[in-house]
């Protein structure tokens, strides 16, 4: 538990280092060697250390590309140099099912992946709170046209509201 105890404490110094509040919605994302002592640690006191940070502690490998990177730091294994835990808090943003979204929208075009893109790119030029309204207007489903074509996403199946929901979507299918 005294390593688990040092990531955890990493975390909340590169917090403060920041000025973020405990309360700050954030995500952490950790990224450390495959078979590492900090992957065995991370695997073994998990439930633990996200109940510490308070914020949702995820795989790198969750990081949508499109987050924004508020700070970072690494945590070298005092006794193996190439064992590295690279820290990284994140705002949470918007998510997506994008072959679920391809599957429903990519006939629309020759390349299925532009009408996704632009379908993804549409829904987060919006901020949360407006897309949460319509979706309390709308029984959870986000109505649009977008390049002549009517679209219609419904969060927790297209779309998620953060990395933590759209892993536990997936977790739970």
């Amino acid at each position: 538990m005294g390593v688990a105890r040092e990531v955890v404490n990493k975390i909340q110094k590169l917090r403060k280092a920041v000025k973020l509040n405990i309360d700050d919605n954030v995500e952490i994302y950790y990224d450390c060697v495959p078979g590492s002592l900090f992957e065995k640690v991370i695997a073994h006191n998990e439930k633990t250390m996200k109940a510490s940070v308070k914020v949702p502690f995820l795989s790198h490998s969750h990081r949508p590309s499109h987050s924004v990177l508020i700070a970072e730091t690494e945590y070298v294994n005092p006794n193996d140099e190439k064992d590295v835990l690279k820290l990284r808090i994140c705002n949470p943003v918007v998510t997506f099912d994008e072959s679920k979204i391809a599957e429903k929208y990519g006939a629309h075009n020759v390349e299925k992946v532009n009408f996704v893109n632009d379908v993804k790119s549409f829904v987060l030029a919006h901020n949360v709170d407006a897309l949460k309204k319509k979706l309390g207007d709308n029984n959870g489903v986000i109505r649009f046209k977008l390049n002549d074509k009517h679209v219609e996403l419904t969060h927790n199946e297209d779309f998620f509201f953060s990395t933590l929901e759209h892993v536990h979507h997936k977790q739970n299918k």
